[in-house]
């Protein structure tokens, strides 16, 4: 799982864009998981909502105002 944060201090918006499948070995992980989400505790997607809280927990402690969005391609995207 990849993911960065973005911060725009002009227009109050923090910008999450979650990696998209980079290989093949990355397709089948991602049917792996999505067949069995509920068994897997380690997956891209447990990561992703981990990664969204902290952001917003850094966000109401330091961003106050700030809108978040998110974004991705492919994977990233049903990470988003």
């Amino acid at each position: 799982y990849d993911a960065t944060a973005y911060i725009c201090e002009k227009t109050k918006d923090i910008i999450i864009s979650h990696r998209g499948t980079e290989e093949i070995m990355d397709v089948l992980l991602d049917i792996k998981y999505m067949a069995n989400y509920e068994k897997n505790s380690d997956n891209q997607f447990v990561t992703a909502i981990e990664f969204v809280k902290n952001i917003i927990k850094k966000r109401d402690e330091n961003y106050k105002g700030y809108r978040i969005s998110q974004t991705g391609h492919s994977l990233g995207a049903l990470l988003a």
